[in-house]
């Protein structure tokens, strides 16, 4: 969290801000004045009396001040230079009161319950025009106690009143696309100068200044600490025995949002192993050969170590984007497809091609797909937040996972994480932005029993932040979406606590790859049998000081 700036403000009963002329706006609903100050001192440069009855939300653009009417239930247009007023009216579909208000040149943003106040269950983010105020879209706002909206233009950004969160969100996606904790609560309303946020503290009739965060990402909340065991169990379905076969163990490391707090443990012990991936290190997935095995007999394998796990959030700033030409060649090498199939060897290109029968990332449909999809854009993290509302809305999420293509997951429109997954990567990697993939394990409480599942969150590259984790199956949102409106959005760009990464998946040139696709399990049998494969995880948390 940036630090607070406190500055007390003259009078009290004041109720909204916003940015008009490169001066900071505020709104008294008792007195009707509108005070005008210089934002960086908060010296008073100016002061009227509004004439609106009974003043609640105020927005700007460059030529008036809107001001909303909470008794007459009308937005009034203000013209600064000539103190007079405009009646600007009404919006369709538009419930009262509003909680926000927004404009820019081309749209007109509201914050409104989904229903009549007295029996709303949400808070939605709807977009008009700002000419004909026509209903182009609406959204979810991230949550029900978001109260105040700004727009740059491309960004809105509103404020939980409650938590004190900011949330920055895709004004044509609805998807949100960072937050930043304030660490206060009661704060009403958010304007933006500069790189600075402004909200009001209505308990102590202040204005309250932060600075953005030059951050790429925050871990925030309590650590989480789990003592996890995974269990891969494997039976001989027969009828004849199995002489051998060898399987992969997948081991978890150090990664963004998690730290090991003791060494992994593997039952049986080891010391096979294949060269794989994890970013900025060598490493190698340990590699278990069992023997001898009879029709109906199980074999185990046992993964324990302890980890400690915190919820992150990348702070993705639109403006700061860069050119997709602009992706460093190393990264475009490995993990751009089409330019790994080019410069890759005899064993790459063969896994490429079982690879693209089913997520057709060649596939001509597929770039017709994406480029539906985007339209003009061209900033490569606009162009994905595109993709990301693509899919959570036409693709729901099922189980159990199957390999099947991609123009199958799009016509059926249903997929499992790891059919999201592919399909982003897909879409994506038609752009020209590499993907990769976490693999590993979550649960949708605090306990395994409660219930857990093996997972896969797509990563895209968004120059130049780098690789970003997008989970587009929203099944990590399912234990906090009952009561929460919003929470299906809340997974571009951050990393849950319950989630722990075991491995990569999408990386294609290494000798665990070619294990997978080439080797498979190296089952030497005494004619036929077939092995039936499970895994069970036991995992218990503590929550610790942050």
């Amino acid at each position: 969290m940036n630090s607070l700036k406190t500055f007390r403000l003259p009078s009290a009963a004041v109720v909204g801000l916003t940015v008009y002329n490169k001066q900071l706006v505020v709104m008294n609903n008792e007195t009707t004045e509108l005070c005008f100050f210089t934002p960086s001192s908060m010296v008073l440069k100016q002061r009227y009396e509004s004439g609106i009855f009974r003043p609640k939300l105020i927005c700007a653009d460059e030529e008036f001040i809107y001001v909303y009417d909470e008794v007459y239930q009308r937005v009034n247009r203000l013209e600064p230079k000539s103190q007079h007023v405009y009646p600007f009216g009404g919006f369709q579909r538009a419930n009262h009161p509003y909680h926000g208000m927004a404009v820019d040149k081309q749209r007109f943003y509201l914050l409104v319950p989904d229903l009549p106040w007295y029996a709303a269950q949400k808070v939605k983010l709807q977009v008009y025009d700002r000419h004909t105020k026509v209903l182009l879209h609406s959204f979810d706002a991230p949550t029900y106690g978001c109260r105040g909206l700004h727009s740059d233009g491309t960004v809105l950004y509103t404020m939980d009143f409650a938590t004190g969160v900011i949330y920055s969100i895709h004004g044509e996606t609805g998807i949100v696309i960072d937050e930043e904790h304030t660490g206060r609560r009661h704060l009403l309303d958010i304007a933006l100068h500069g790189k600075s946020y402004y909200t009001l503290d209505v308990e102590n009739q202040s204005v309250l200044s932060m600075r953005k965060t030059s951050k790429l990402y925050d871990l925030y909340g309590a650590p989480l600490e789990s003592a996890i065991t995974v269990s891969d169990v494997y039976m001989n379905n027969g009828p004849n025995p199995i002489l051998s076969w060898e399987t992969q163990v997948l081991k978890p490391e150090n990664y963004l949002h998690q730290n090991l707090v003791s060494p992994v443990k593997i039952e049986p012990a080891t010391s096979l192993s294949k060269q794989g991936f994890w970013p900025d290190k060598d490493y190698a997935f340990p590699l278990v050969h069992h023997r001898d095995m009879a029709p109906g007999q199980r074999r185990e394998n046992r993964t324990s170590f302890r980890i400690r796990t915190r919820d992150l959030r990348y702070h993705l700033r639109v403006n700061d984007v860069a050119d997709a030409n602009d992706i460093p060649e190393p990264i475009k090498q490995r993990f751009l497809l089409k330019n790994l199939r080019q410069h890759g060897d005899a064993k790459t290109r063969k896994i490429l091609d079982m690879v693209d029968a089913y997520l057709e990332f060649s596939k001509d449909s597929t770039k017709e797909k994406a480029k539906d999809i985007v339209g003009k854009e061209t900033n490569p993290l606009l162009q994905v937040l595109k993709l990301f509302r693509y899919i959570i809305d036409e693709i729901d999420y099922t189980l159990p996972y199957q390999m099947i293509p991609l123009s199958t997951i799009m016509e059926e429109k249903k997929g499992s994480c790891g059919n999201h997954s592919a399909l982003l990567s897909s879409l994506c990697q038609s752009l020209g932005l590499p993907t990769r993939s976490l693999i590993g394990y979550c649960i949708w409480d605090y306990d395994a029993r409660a219930g857990y599942l093996d997972h896969e969150i797509p990563e895209v590259y968004i120059p130049p932040f780098g690789f970003i984790p997008i989970d587009t199956s929203r099944f990590m949102s399912v234990p906090n979406s009952a009561n929460l409106p919003g929470e299906d959005l809340v997974n571009f760009g951050k990393l849950d606590r319950r989630f722990v990464v075991f491995g990569f998946s999408g990386v294609y040139d290494t000798e665990s790859a070619r294990f997978r696709y080439l080797n498979k399990r190296k089952i030497v049998t005494k004619g036929f049998a077939t092995i039936d494969a499970g895994v069970y995880v036991d995992w218990q948390t503590e929550e610790k000081e942050s």
